[in-house]
This record gives C-alpha cells, sequence and structure tokens, in this order.
C-alpha cells in the first residue's frame, strides 16, 4: 500500500459557452504557446461560464442603483443629442455628443452599448452593421 499523497493534475479554468440572449458563442481563448504550467495542467472550458452566467441574474442594492444611475445618465445623454442636433452634422459627430455629455457632466468614460445616432438614409435603420 502507498503511502504517497495523491496528486490531482491542477486545472486551468477557460470561459466557453453560448449566449443565452444573442445565441452567440463565447469560445476559450487556449494559450498557443506550451509551458510546463499547461503541460502539467488540465483546461477546464465547462466550469466558469455557468457560474459567471449565474452570477450575471443576481443584482445587489448597490448593483440596481449602479444601474439606475447609468440609465438616467444614457437617458440625459439622448436628451442632449436631440436638443444640440442639427442639419448636416454627421453619424459620429451625433455620437460625440453623446459621449462627450456623459463623461463632461458626470464623469463616464465608457458607455454601456455602442451608439445608434443614423443620419441620412440611416436614420430609420436601428443597429445597421451590429447584427
Amino acid at each position: 500500500e502507498s503511502t504517497a499523497p495523491l496528486t490531482k493534475k491542477p486545472s486551468i479554468l477557460l470561459l466557453r459557452g453560448q449566449n443565452s440572449d444573442s445565441g452567440n458563442m463565447y469560445e476559450a481563448l487556449i494559450p498557443k504557446f506550451q509551458s510546463q504550467v499547461l503541460n502539467d495542467a488540465t483546461l477546464d472550458t465547462s466550469t466558469l461560464f455557468p457560474i459567471l452566467a449565474e452570477c450575471r441574474v443576481h443584482k445587489s442594492a448597490l448593483e440596481l442603483a449602479l444601474l439606475e444611475h447609468v440609465t438616467q445618465i444614457s437617458s440625459f445623454a439622448h436628451a442632449y443629442v436631440m436638443r444640440n442636433i442639427r442639419p448636416g452634422l454627421h453619424e459620429y459627430q451625433c455620437e460625440s455628443l453623446f459621449k462627450h455629455y456623459a463623461y463632461f457632466n458626470y464623469g463616464s468614460r465608457l458607455v454601456s452599448y455602442t451608439s445608434i445616432c443614423g443620419c441620412g438614409p440611416n436614420s430609420a435603420i436601428l443597429h445597421y452593421g451590429h447584427a
């Protein structure tokens, strides 16, 4: 009978799974290089995604308050763009107004979605180029 401890090969958790909203697959980024760490570990692509997907469902009171705050900022930024748009502006200029308002007035450097500021023939097409 052996007294040596049983050693389990360590796992490296990689994100892989299907987004339930879009149907898109998140493919695991498996490193292309060889290293001793990779040789001594199991690459696990099934554990991490369901855990993170479940975490997205539940929000704390603080997270809900933050979501409400940034939604309000976005609403104000949309109104700002509508008040300041004029003939001859390009789509990128309207998007710039939106981003400027959010950053200048609220310190929001990033926005949570790509702005839809369709002008001219694109004004009636939502999410063009992203579908």
